[in-house]
């Protein structure tokens, strides 16, 4: 599978290319909103994961745009879009220090 990873924070693009690669797929990772629109301009990957806040564009923009950009294709015909809307995952990580207490205290 195709999978584009939409994430600003270094370690994590990293770790996310890493287990996608390990588990058998095709993995392309960019490091903000704006990159992955770019990239999604020159086709569709099979599943985006985006970060929810990043610079430029946030996660909720790039997959919106993705899905406005789908609906236009099918209303104007385009043979290329004959498929399903692109799954779209967006990620929301908060680092914390580590705590005793649990996490909804």
């Amino acid at each position: 599978m195709r999978i584009l990873v939409a994430e600003d924070d270094p370690v994590s693009r990293r770790v996310l290319e890493i287990v996608l690669t390990k588990l058998g797929h095709e993995c392309e990772a960019v490091a903000d909103g704006d990159a992955a629109w770019t990239r999604l301009q020159r086709g569709a990957p099979d599943v985006l994961i985006t970060d929810w806040m990043m610079p430029g564009l946030a996660g909720p923009d790039v997959i919106r745009r993705l899905r406005a950009a789908t609906r236009a294709a099918r209303v104007s015909g385009d043979l290329l879009c004959d498929r399903v809307a692109t799954p779209a995952i967006a990620l929301a990580c908060a680092a914390r220090a580590p705590s005793t207490e649990p996490p909804w205290a």
